[in-house]
């Protein structure tokens, strides 16, 4: 319901059971999954309440990837594209893994102008093993070629969010409403990622079924890599409606404080970062008509790093996070039957890259990656 409205009594309860095998285009890559959901609403004239749980978990078969050969020459000579449905792995590449969710989120009401929002939830995942099976160095005539197996266990990942938010609605008349937020928010994410084993398998074709039976044998003792982070902002958020709601004008400011540890898994070394961002943000929206509007705002803000792949050298670590800002404007339309939209675009953000000769997945900064596109 609207944050201005006071609610009516109400109390809710909904459940969502599911499980069963997962189909899959490959031969012989089947699994199973499940979802346990729970929701729960309750309210009175000036409270509301809703809380979220759910449990998850999945046992699959994983496909092998076929990498691409390195060029001889200036020249890569590529393969025929192999059969989607043809499981080049095995039936031992099982994917294993489990979670769970945590969502609880409550407004209370002081008046019809002004009301209080809070939020928390707790989101955790276990992966209990996963094969990464990619094969490479083949013949692109015969298909025959090396399949490198990576086993990934014992994957821990835990994340707590919590958000306090105070919000104030105005109105003068028809012809101008404010609505203010303003706030704080907090983020923690701790990731456990364990060391690796691998192994590798002779003979094998990107082209036919490997009927090999495989295991990788554990690397014992598990020696643990944490990828630890947590963000704590301050906010404040406002929307003006001008003259009889046709044009509205958004700003908002967040100051972002971020401090990371990520251990690099081929020195055990800690990488401490520390940011303090200031995040701006501003649109403006005028409606032509009822069913056309002009817009166009700006955004500045973190954007995660994201996870280094399983074939580089720092397989799994996680990235620290890099500025990001997007400018648009455009024209959108609507009717009962259709919408459309003409927008231009402009998107700046630090790019990932594995580097050639040492094989470590790094952002590049000084090569940031930029896009501009008319959709």
């Amino acid at each position: 319901p609207p944050r201005s409205t006071l609610f009516p009594y109400t109390t809710l309860f909904r459940s969502n059971f599911a499980g069963g095998e997962n189909g899959s285009y490959v031969s012989g890559a089947l699994g199973t999954r499940y979802l346990d959901a729970l929701a729960a609403d309750w309210g009175n004239k000036r409270m509301l309440v809703q809380l979220d749980l759910e449990s998850f978990g999945i046992d699959l078969i994983e496909n092998a990837t076929v990498l691409q050969n390195k060029a001889v020459n200036n020249t890569i000579v590529l393969p025929m594209i192999p059969s989607p449905t043809t499981l080049l792995s095995g039936t031992w590449a099982h994917s294993q893994a489990n979670g769970q969710n945590l969502g609880l989120r409550g407004v209370y009401s002081f008046s019809k102008s002004v009301s209080l929002v809070a939020e928390m939830g707790h989101s955790e995942a276990y992966r209990i093993q996963r094969f990464v099976p990619q094969i490479g160095t083949y013949n692109v005539t015969t298909g025959i070629g090396t399949e490198t197996v990576t086993l990934v266990r014992g994957q821990y990942d835990l994340n707590t969010t919590q958000d306090i938010e105070i919000h104030v609605d105005d109105r003068a008349g028809n012809w101008l409403a404010n609505h203010l937020a303003f706030g704080y928010s907090d983020s923690t994410r701790d990731f456990n990622n364990p060391t690796n084993g691998s192994a590798s398998i002779k003979n094998v074709s990107i082209y036919t079924t490997n009927p090999q039976v495989f295991v990788v044998q554990p690397t014992t003792p598990l020696v643990y890599n944490p990828q630890n982070d947590n963000d704590w902002d301050y906010f404040v958020h406002d929307q003006v409606d001008l003259f009889g709601n046709r044009l509205h004008a958004v700003a908002g400011l967040r100051k972002i404080n971020f401090f990371g540890d990520f251990r690099a898994p081929t020195t055990g070394n800690s990488n401490v970062v520390t940011q303090t961002v200031w995040a701006p943000g501003y649109g403006l929206i005028a409606d032509v008509t009822p069913n056309l509007s002009l817009y166009g705002d700006y955004v500045k803000s973190l954007q995660e790093g994201g996870s280094a792949p399983a074939n580089s050298a720092n397989a799994y670590q996680v990235l620290p996070p890099a500025t990001a800002q997007q400018s648009e404007v455009g024209l959108r339309g609507h009717s009962r039957q259709v919408s459309a939209s003409f927008a231009y675009f402009s998107l700046e953000l630090a790019n990932a890259l594995t580097n050639p000769t040492t094989n470590l997945y790094s952002l590049n900064e000084i090569g940031r990656a930029s896009c501009r596109e008319r959709v």
